[in-house]
């Protein structure tokens, strides 16, 4: 049996683990994305709520409003530090998930390239130039 044939199996294993890693790692960068999507969204909310009452306390408002605003700015806040905090344990994660997936890769490109360098040697001719070699 070529060798080849007989490294095929290695390949896929190969290739299947690199695969799932992969995709491990993007779904790992789309949590990290939407968190910190979200993140700023939530700070936005804040700085809209902050300027509105501001504008609100120059035009004269009531202890009421005032405290409904502050209290709701406030619970913004720690909604801000939570989604902050949450964008940390995503970063930590996708950063975990790239170093499983790195060595991981290494073994399947080396196996394509390998495999790349075998077709090539098998269409040229031993008897070909230099050239043919270094396609």
């Amino acid at each position: 049996m070529l060798r080849s044939r007989r490294l095929e199996p290695v390949r896929e294993v190969a290739s299947h683990a690199e695969e799932q890693a992969a995709q491990a790692l993007g779904a790992g960068e789309t949590r990290l994305t939407q968190a910190r999507a979200r993140l700023g969204e939530l700070q936005r909310y804040e700085r809209e709520y902050r300027v509105a009452l501001q504008e609100r306390t120059a035009a004269g408002i009531g202890i009421g409003e005032l405290r409904a605003f502050q209290t709701f700015i406030a619970k913004l806040g720690e909604a801000v530090a939570q989604q902050a905090l949450l964008v940390g344990r995503a970063s930590d994660e996708r950063d975990a998930l790239r170093e499983r997936w790195r060595p991981v890769r290494r073994p399947a490109c080396r196996a394509r390239a390998a495999t790349r360098a075998r077709v090539r040697r098998a269409a040229c001719p031993a008897t070909s130039s230099w050239r043919c070699s270094r396609r």
